[in-house]
């Protein structure tokens, strides 16, 4: 039912639940990740965003590839926190890994097409399609890292203008 919903998402979608979409992503990246990462849920985002549904589920699922990515080797899993919230003029999502960072010189790269750095595998095509979405949908994405200290990306969306009710937020925070 999950991948049904995944391929059914429409692209003109602005009515998106953003808690549900977060939740049945996490579920379909799960066969990917679920021995990598350890995700806790804090979504307190109560509007929506002008982001379509699809595309929103694009985003998270690279993020959290990159954040199983970035797992310590000294650890078996990397714990990683995705979370919603509402600020004056925007919808944010953030996620957040405690895994191995970047230095400056690779953060300022990574939204570069064909980008790579640490990894075995991968296009580097994930994190610039993210950053084009976001920018064709007049948002915004920033990174936060340093090496040792994990990474936290942050986008910014306009909140849809035709929002169809207000979302409730997840009450606690949930582990998946």
């Amino acid at each position: 039912s999950d991948l049904k919903w995944f391929v059914q998402t429409s692209v003109e979608d602005s009515s998106i639940n953003t808690s549900n979409i977060i939740q049945n992503t996490i579920r379909l990246a799960n066969h990917r990740i679920r021995h990598e990462c350890e995700i806790e849920l804090n979504l307190e985002s109560t509007r929506k965003p002008a982001f379509s549904g699809h595309n929103f589920a694009q985003l998270l699922t690279n993020f959290l590839f990159n954040a199983a990515g970035a797992r310590k080797p000294e650890h078996s899993t990397v714990k990683v926190i995705v979370s919603t919230r509402d600020e004056p003029d925007y919808f944010v999502l953030e996620v957040t890994d405690f895994g191995v960072g970047m230095s400056p010189s690779v953060a300022n790269r990574v939204f570069e097409p064909f980008f790579t750095h640490g990894k075995r595998t991968g296009t580097g095509l994930g994190l610039a399609i993210c950053h084009s979405l976001i920018s064709r949908a007049n948002g915004r994405i920033s990174i936060k890292t340093a090496p040792g200290e994990g990474c936290t990306l942050t986008v910014r969306l306009p909140f849809s203008q035709n929002e169809l009710g207000n979302l409730q937020p997840l009450q606690t925070p949930t582990a998946i």
